[in-house]
């Protein structure tokens, strides 16, 4: 397998492409000053768990927030707050 598909780059490119909740997590660290470790432990996951969550589809509304919530163990707060709702 090509390093180009490794978890690491493939989180990093859903990070510039709004399509994924990983844009959204880089807009709220840098918003926050946090790191990726920072972001991981205010989410509540390890860094590893956190490359997961980034390849998440966007919410679009509190329904999906909370799918993403239970399958990462993150509080759907968290993920709201991150959304802006």
């Amino acid at each position: 397998m090509s390093d180009r598909f490794s978890l690491d780059n493939l989180a990093a490119d859903a990070s510039d492409n709004a399509f994924f909740f990983g844009h959204h997590l880089r807009l709220y660290a840098t918003r926050r000053t946090l790191t990726n470790a920072g972001l991981a432990a205010w989410l509540g996951v390890s860094p590893e768990v956190l490359q997961r969550v980034r390849l998440c589809r966007t919410p679009a509304d509190r329904e999906q927030a909370k799918q993403i919530a239970d399958a990462f163990g993150v509080a759907v707060e968290k993920v709201a707050e991150v959304m802006g709702w």
